[in-house]
């Protein structure tokens, strides 16, 4: 590996400790959201092999949506004539 690409060295951050855990946390989140990253529940990253599995499956989710609904009629029932 070339030197400049060797990531163990090199200088720290000097604003490191200022930032702390909750800080660096933070920077993540915003990152991730900046890069359109969407965090998956445990129980529903199970249910998918891959990235592609997951893509597919919200494209069929798409394609749902943009099928025309039939519109349902409303029944009223008439109210029984009093004698």
């Amino acid at each position: 590996m070339r030197k400049e690409y060797a990531l163990g060295v090199g200088r720290r951050n000097p604003y490191l400790k200022q930032i702390g855990a909750s800080g660096r946390a933070e920077i993540l989140e915003r990152f991730l959201e900046a890069e359109h990253y969407v965090r998956l529940d445990d129980d529903v990253a199970e249910a998918f092999v891959d990235a592609a599995a997951v893509n597919e499956a919200l494209r069929l989710v798409l394609r749902a949506k943009a099928l025309p609904t039939r519109a349902v009629r409303s029944v009223r029932r008439r109210a029984p004539k009093s004698a």
